[in-house]
């Protein structure tokens, strides 16, 4: 589920939406105290891409907590709670959908008959009959389920319900039915949420429901929604946990919200669930659509908009095909062989070996988990999610001043305190010592190569290097590679030296050889022509094209290191460096983070007062910033001095702030053209999505762009 995020009304709250094959309508209630109700109707294509009608009234109705369904019959119905009524009256009203017109004819609101809160409907056409199903509680604050059938007349004006005897339980309960009478209702439980599966019976008099009560989720804090299409797909919304530490003051409390799809299984009333996916950034009591081929949601703002500042509530409305884009993740290189790195939105993992820490230094060893974590999986996990970009940062350790073979390790370490920080992932293990774990970075990324198709191109980048002395048990000196003293190239030339030789010989015939007679860029050469029906390793490493710290003068005569092994640079131009000379480089990215832990400045698009902190959108937008082979846009908070220190927000943290607006800001750049589906000339693109915390999520975004760009594919 991607962004798309507009705003479908101003001044609006507790939206609800339901879509049947290209009709669509959505209700919502005044956010002042009037409670009048409103609704838009439209329709939506297969890319998801909904037009809207105007801003109605439903007639004079005012109320609470509305609910819409729409069948494939273009029939309407809508139920709430009555505002005025002391006793939770419930109330409903039929329509038809006036596609011409992107209207909705309503019949006369009538009363239920039932007392009830937070109602849901649903609606399906079965066997030439209009059918409802309802769900409510008896009070905003009660757990006891009650479900309604009702048929509706043939003047299509009237619902005639029939109570269902229930022994269901939960809190805000969600119900939707399809053509071919399937149900399925979700329920909060206070730290998570339910599903019940059923069935219609063909008299419409009671629903069968399986005997399992399969768990959504338990990181929700509520209102969690369901939809259901004819063939069984089933789209899931719900509140992720909060986010407390949002850097403004008066931002205390926003919440994720996290979308989950699944498969219906009729025959054991069961359901297939699969993995959650951050929906369109921040908001709250999301209500969620699907007619098989697109998903549609709406929900509320966050009390104060992320991306606006704007203190109004207002109902966001978000769209998206049902395009994991390709199944297999793991293979999604293969549908683009045609294509060029730099033609290509390809998935990267920020400080990639720190799925776990060792070896922490002293002041670091205080928050290790929080100040240093920056990924959930290791590599052969990643790699099995679609991650294709890897920022490898190599910490060797020596465990004494007189260790002449340090270990190599990845490591996450703090400049700006000297070295200090943990290694993370061991690099490979050449240790006899059987007590040494076997998993290793190298191992990982093998394991994959030796079960993967013959299409994938993995980047490997390193960086950063570092070595950390360790003497009596205690990691006491840590000291960076600074690229340019003499000092620092004597001590890392061996090192990157040894590491170079170690990826060639581990991985051999899986690294990318660029022939002696070719003269195009890395970039520049279709995957197919890379991969040579085999899967391959783009092994580059930083600095190794400086003088005294070069390939060809640490590997003479070595042809098959000099064919395998690349120079990298950032193209990133500060105070201190020049723009790397293109010749000179086999692979230059432009790399620069917002260096922030408000995603408010990482977002911003406007020129930054501080040249430190700038928007990772202005970066962006200027063309001066695309000249390099590959563009990342480096979508990671950052934790500040005092965040280090007190060990909150934790990495973790700030990920699921920028993780969950990745999505809503992608699409930005594609309504406006930034990202250009029409293009003359060179186009640019973000080549290259940086996340921490990265699962299939972020493929999926990126692979979602790909298929936009390049649809035959």
């Amino acid at each position: 589920m991607l962004g798309n995020v507009k705003t479908l009304h101003s001044k609006s709250v507790q939206p609800s939406v339901s879509i049947a094959g290209e009709k669509i309508v959505a209700v919502y209630k005044d956010s002042s105290s009037n409670n009048n109700l409103y609704y838009k109707a439209g329709t939506v294509n297969t890319l998801g891409i909904i037009s809207w009608g105007d801003h109605h009234t439903v007639s004079s109705d005012q109320g609470e907590t509305p609910s819409v369904a729409i069948n494939s019959q273009g029939v309407v119905a809508e139920i709430h709670k009555n505002s005025g009524s002391s006793n939770n009256a419930m109330w409903a009203r039929v329509g038809v959908f006036d596609e011409s017109g992107k209207t909705v004819g309503w019949r006369t609101a009538y009363t239920v008959g039932h007392s009830g809160a937070k109602p849901s409907i649903s609606m399906a056409y079965i066997s030439q009959q209009h059918v409802v199903v309802a769900a409510y509680v008896e009070s905003p604050n009660s757990d006891t389920i009650h479900l309604l059938i009702g048929r509706i007349d043939s003047s299509l004006t009237v619902i005639s319900w029939t109570y269902l005897q229930s022994t269901l339980s939960g809190y805000n309960p969600k119900i939707s039915v399809n053509d071919t009478g399937d149900v399925i209702l979700v329920s909060d439980n206070l730290i998570n949420a339910n599903i019940k599966i059923g069935k219609l019976k063909t008299d419409f008099s009671d629903i069968d429901w399986g005997s399992g009560s399969p768990q959504l989720t338990d990181e929700t804090t509520g209102y969690a929604d369901v939809s259901l299409s004819a063939d069984g797909f089933i789209a899931f919304a719900y509140q992720g946990n909060p986010i407390t530490n949002l850097n403004s003051a008066n931002k205390s409390l926003n919440y994720p919200t996290i979308v989950k799809s699944g498969t219906l299984n009729r025959s054991a009333k069961s359901v297939s669930l699969n993995s959650s996916l951050f929906g369109p950034g921040l908001g709250q009591k999301p209500s969620i659509a699907t007619n098989g081929s697109v998903v549609v949601m709406v929900q509320e703002t966050p009390f104060i908009d992320s991306y606006t500042n704007d203190n109004d509530l207002k109902v966001l409305f978000s769209s998206s095909p049902i395009r994991n884009i390709y199944t297999d993740r793991s293979t999604w290189m293969g549908h683009y062989s045609n294509k060029k790195l730099k033609e290509l939105v390809i998935p990267g993992a920020h400080d990639a070996g720190m799925s776990e820490t060792n070896y922490c230094t002293n002041l670091a060893s205080a928050h290790p988990t929080s100040d240093t974590i920056t990924q959930g999986l290791d590599f052969y996990n990643m790699l099995g999610n679609g991650i294709r970009y890897f920022d490898v940062r190599p910490g060797w350790l020596k465990k004494s001043d007189n260790d002449a073979h340090p270990e190599t390790w990845s490591g996450h370490f703090a400049s700006n305190f000297g070295g200090v920080g943990c290694l993370g992932m061991k690099m490979l293990n050449k240790s006899t010592d059987t007590t040494q774990a076997s998993k290793t970075i190298f191992q990982d990324v093998l394991n994959f190569l030796q079960v993967s198709q013959n299409s994938e191109v993995i980047v490997l980048k390193f960086s950063h290097y570092l070595l950390q002395t360790q003497k009596g048990g205690s990691v006491d000196n840590s000291q960076l590679f600074d690229y340019k003293s003499d000092s620092s190239i004597t001590t890392f030339k061996p090192l990157v030296t040894q590491l170079i030789q170690d990826v060639v010989d581990t991985f051999g015939s899986w690294l990318y050889q660029k022939p002696t007679n070719e003269t195009r860029r890395i970039v520049d050469i279709p995957l197919s022509e890379i991969t040579n029906r085999r899967s391959k390793v783009i092994a580059v490493f930083d600095f190794v094209e400086l003088s005294g710290m070069n390939l060809a003068a640490m590997f003479p005569g070595n042809t098959q290191v000099l064919s395998s092994i690349h120079s990298y640079a950032d193209y990133y131009i500060d105070a201190d460096t020049n723009a790397p000379v293109m010749s000179g480089c086999d692979l230059t990215v432009y790399d620069h983070y917002s260096n922030t832990n408000d995603i408010e400045v990482m977002v911003s698009y406007q020129a930054p007062s501080d040249s430190n902190h700038p928007g990772q959108r202005y970066l962006y937008l200027q063309q001066a910033n695309h000249h390099a082979d590959l563009y990342l846009l480096s979508w990671t908070l950052t934790q500040q001095t005092a965040d280090i220190i007190a060990g909150t927000p934790a990495i973790s943290k700030l990920a699921e702030q920028a993780n969950c607006c990745l999505g809503s800001y992608l699409q930005k750049l594609i309504q406006e053209n930034d990202i250009p589906l029409n293009f003359t000339g060179t186009p640019y693109y973000p080549n290259i999505v940086y996340v921490d915390f990265c699962t299939h999520f972020v493929t999926d975004i990126c692979n979602f762009i790909n298929k936009t760009l390049y649809p035959q594919n």
